[in-house]
């Protein structure tokens, strides 16, 4: 668990200027204050939006799209008895009717975007590896 709150601390001191970029981050920030913000390497074709949501949402409403799932997660898996399966299941499917009632994203494109992952194999291999590393990763 001190991983997690050490690693969030650094976001903080980052992002308020406390602790300066370094590595490949202290590179791509003296790149686009000197003017440059696309690496050389890139495409044009990579910077192209694929972007489907059929309209445009307040940052209010981008920001509860961001922290509503994970908050029902979290919410249900701890309904479920620590049943992360369960859990993910029913995050999935509350927040695919949330974004179809928003007009977001049409039903049919988000069915087609998570069907390859929702198979009886994947989907609880996934979350797995997932909570394996998150296991790993916090203690």
């Amino acid at each position: 668990m001190t991983y997690a709150w050490f690693a969030l601390l650094i976001v903080f001191l980052v992002a308020y200027g406390i602790l300066g970029d370094w590595g490949p981050m202290k590179k791509a920030e003296a790149r686009a204050k000197a003017g440059n913000p696309v690496p050389e390497a890139f495409v044009k074709e990579q910077l192209v939006s694929n972007v489907q949501a059929k309209r445009k949402l307040s940052f209010k409403a981008n920001i509860m799209n961001f922290a509503f799932p994970m908050i029902l997660l979290i919410v249900s898996t701890v309904y479920f008895e620590i049943d992360l399966l369960r859990g993910a299941l029913l995050t999935c499917f509350v927040t695919v009717v949330v974004h179809w009632i928003q007009g977001i994203l049409s039903f049919e494109t988000q069915v087609e975007a998570i069907t390859p992952y929702m198979t009886i194999v994947i989907f609880p291999a996934v979350i797995f590896a997932v909570m394996a590393f998150l296991t790993f990763a916090t203690s």
